[in-house]
């Protein structure tokens, strides 16, 4: 599990760095052994789909990121599932696919509840908001964004304050 992990950070970090190649190449190794823990397993595919995305291999990630979210919801874990549909939407986005990356983004926001992690919340929301506007969908992203401002007030941090006047601008 331990070896596995670490081809995976490599791998990720390599991909970071934009050397592509290298990091596909840590990735199968990673890939190449035996994995019995599942969140180790979906942490691979995770960063095999972004590697993916990267390199502009869109369905690639796209079905990678299907299977982790099949796996995750083996575990019963809302939370990663919807951090899974969030980067599943980011990749529809990329391919040009909105209607679909809207669809993620609120699957994402419905499997959260108001305890979720807050990047989580934010990170759907920011994306589905973004989906909206570059679809010209104007008034579904300000509706969007009005039922997005209790999370937003709620987090009470700076930077989410800072996002949200962010969006409002974007949005005018």
């Amino acid at each position: 599990k331990l070896v596995v992990k670490a081809w995976t950070q490599l791998g990720n970090a390599l991909r970071l760095i934009g050397r592509y190649a290298e990091a596909e190449t840590a990735l199968a190794r990673a890939g190449a052994i035996p994995i019995s823990d599942l969140p180790t397993s979906i942490h691979l595919i995770e960063v095999q789909a972004s590697l993916h995305r990267n390199t502009g291999s869109y369905d690639c990630a796209a079905c990678l990121l299907g299977c982790a979210i099949g796996a995750e919801e083996a575990l019963g874990n809302p939370a990663g599932k919807a951090r899974l549909y969030i980067q599943l939407g980011i990749v529809e986005l990329d391919a040009g696919h909105r209607p679909r990356a809207f669809r993620c983004f609120r699957t994402a926001l419905d499997l959260l509840t108001p305890a979720s992690p807050p990047d989580l919340l934010i990170a759907a929301g920011h994306n589905m908001f973004q989906t909206l506007i570059a679809a010209g969908r104007l008034s579904a992203a300000s509706a969007a964004l009005a039922g997005l401002e209790p999370t937003y007030r709620r987090l009470n941090a700076p930077r989410i304050e800072a996002k949200a006047e962010w969006l409002r601008a974007r949005l005018y």
